[in-house]
Parts: structure tokens; C-alpha cells; sequence
């Protein structure tokens, strides 16, 4: 059982915005999931190709979670945490306000983006703010609301299909980010920054095999397996994964001796 843990108000308010941090990526994902055809329709875009709104969503969270650590050590958390939750909901707005599918997936870029550098920063404001003691409390606290969120997502997701605008779905973001900053901006700590640089070999290489690997497994979905262009891509994507990790292996081996 978790324990009971005693917080004051000020903590209170963190975990508060702390949990919508968490909440936002996985309520956001499972309710785009759901009105992809009511997308489709609406910008005159084949099925086929609106799914690369899911796709580049991932990709670009995966972008933003590599970059976390920069964005963590150069800025410090309460910035970091700032920067990458109103990125989120700049992206949000846009993907509501999208006219076409080459906008809709730009915005969706931002929009990931901004999820991928929220999610390690949210964690890290948590673990450095209650320390070890009471991490595993906390942590409880906010894994409870973030396991329903994907529930909810395609409940909320059918409500808006039926009776409202897939757009709404965007706009939500809006309060919900402005509650999050309400609460979170007095509460984070501040902490110092320090000088973090980055390998941009390692972070190119490692984004370049997830691009490989998400194009090859969607091909491998609409059943082109065997073809040998989704092939070749599949074993680039295991080369550059593998050069990333070694390189990157290498320089945490150095820097340890």
C-alpha cells in the first residue's frame, strides 16, 4: 500500500500541475486516435496519409525527450518545464486551427515536440523538488490520474466525434496548460543551470534510426513486409541505432575514467 504522505499547500499546488503535465501527452494521444477519420473528412485528406499525424507526433516526442537533458542543464527546471508546456499548447492551438494536412502535421511536430521535453522535465521536477524520501509517494499520487487519462482519451474522443468539433479537442489544452502554469510556475524549483553539452552525432544518428524504424513498421502494418526499399530502411535503422549506442556508451565511459 502507499503511504500517507503529508503536504503542505505549496506542495500540494506542484503535484496538482505536475499531474496535468503528466496528463496532457497520454489524454492528448488517445483521443487523436479516435477522431482521425472525423480529421480526414474535414481537411479532405485520405485516411492513409492523416495517420502520419500520429507518426510524426511520436517521432518528435522522441525528438524532444533526447533533448530534455540539454534543456534541463542549460536552462533549469522551472524554465525548462515553462518552455516545453507552452510549446505543447502553442502546438495544440495550431493543430486546432490546422486548414490542411501539411499544416496539421506540421503543428503536430511542435505539438510533440513540446510533449517530449514536458514529460522527462515533469519527472525530474518531482524527483529533485521531494527527494528520495517521498518519491515513491508522489509518484503514486500522479501515476494514478495519468493511468486513466488513456481511458478517458477515447470516451472523450467519441463525445467530440458525435456531438462536437475534433478541433475542441486541441482547444482543450488551453485551460488545462493554463491551470498547469498556474499552480506550477510559484512551486517548481529554480534551480541552477549548468553548462550541458550536446553530442549532436549521437542525437542525429539515435532520431534518425527511430524515423527508420517508425516508417519501416508502418509499412509492415499496411503489409509491404518484404519489400525491399521498408528493408533496407529496417536494417539502416538498426545500424544507426547501434552506432548511436556505442558512440554514446564510448563517451559515458570516458568521462567516468
Amino acid at each position: 500500500m502507499t503511504q500517507s504522505v503529508d503536504l503542505t499547500t505549496s506542495e500540494r499546488k506542484l503535484v496538482f500541475a505536475m499531474t496535468l503535465s503528466s496528463i496532457l501527452p497520454l489524454l492528448d494521444s488517445s483521443i487523436v486516435n479516435v477522431i482521425l477519420p472525423l480529421i480526414s473528412n474535414d481537411i479532405n485528406a485520405s485516411y492513409a496519409y492523416i495517420q502520419w499525424a500520429v507518426t510524426i507526433y511520436m517521432l518528435s516526442c522522441a525528438a524532444g525527450i533526447l533533448i530534455s537533458p540539454y534543456a534541463h542543464e542549460n536552462f533549469g527546471l522551472k524554465k525548462a518545464w515553462i518552455c516545453s508546456i507552452f510549446t505543447f499548447l502553442v502546438g495544440s492551438i495550431l493543430v486546432g486551427l490546422s486548414y490542411n494536412l501539411v499544416s496539421l502535421i506540421l503543428f503536430r511536430c511542435l505539438q510533440g515536440f513540446g510533449a517530449g521535453i514536458l514529460i522527462p522535465i515533469t519527472q525530474s521536477t518531482v524527483a529533485t523538488y521531494f527527494g528520495k524520501e517521498r518519491l515513491k509517494t508522489i509518484m503514486a499520487l500522479i501515476a494514478i490520474p495519468s493511468l486513466f487519462a488513456p481511458a478517458l482519451g477515447p470516451i472523450f474522443g467519441a463525445v467530440i466525434s458525435e456531438q462536437l468539433n475534433w478541433r475542441i479537442a486541441f482547444f482543450i489544452n488551453l485551460p488545462l496548460v493554463l491551470m498547469a502554469f498556474l499552480f506550477g510556475r510559484m512551486t517548481i524549483p529554480d534551480n541552477k543551470s549548468s553548462k550541458y553539452n550536446m553530442n549532436i552525432y549521437v542525437f542525429m544518428t539515435f532520431l534518425i534510426a527511430l524515423i527508420l524504424f517508425f516508417i519501416s513498421i508502418k509499412n509492415i502494418t499496411s503489409g509491404l513486409f518484404f519489400d525491399s526499399f521498408n528493408i533496407i530502411m529496417l536494417v539502416l535503422g538498426i545500424g544507426f541505432m547501434m552506432v548511436s549506442l556505442i558512440t554514446n556508451n564510448k563517451q559515458t565511459v570516458n568521462r567516468s575514467i
